[in-house]
């Protein structure tokens, strides 16, 4: 290819809607970037607690997973924890399910017992449908951001 001609090549594969390359890389990783956001939150909660020592991090790891599954996220418009467990976290599961398990014996009425569970089930799976609305508005909201950025270009 000669000199000029590369430079127009170049010229052009530089010049699409959102100026950058527009032919897909086909050595990438086709995944949907939802490992990333993760692994970058957590790569910073770690930053933040291991700090300088960083020979602890693998002891740090589990509580820097608590912390991740239990902060607020936007785009489901509640903490995973909640929208997995149908409850916030204020006690560590195993408790929680030790203090269920006492009150159940306890109580000895399991019809009670069996309908608040079904409440609660039914209270989750609204919890989760509205993640996935919020979620949706969310994603139409960074679709319009996108659409915005884009020019609009008229070729002859």
């Amino acid at each position: 290819v000669a000199g000029q001609e590369a430079i127009d090549i170049l010229k052009a594969c530089h010049s699409g809607p959102i100026e950058e390359h527009y032919k897909a890389n086909y050595t990438a990783k086709k995944t949907s970037g939802h490992v990333e956001v993760t692994n970058r939150g957590l790569k910073r909660i770690l930053k933040r607690t291991v700090g300088e020592n960083r020979a602890l991090w693998s002891d740090k790891l589990e509580d820097a997973l608590w912390a991740f599954r239990t902060a607020f996220k936007t785009p489901i418009g509640c903490t995973p924890y909640k929208l997995f467990y149908g409850k916030s976290c204020h006690l560590p599961l195993e408790l929680e399910h030790k203090a269920f398990w006492a009150l159940k014996h306890v109580n000895f009425d399991l019809k009670t017992v069996g309908d608040h569970q079904k409440m609660q089930l039914n209270e989750l799976s609204e919890l989760r449908d509205q993640a996935y609305e919020n979620f949706l508005i969310y994603k139409e909201r960074t679709k319009k951001i996108h659409d915005a950025k884009i020019k609009n270009r008229i070729f002859n």
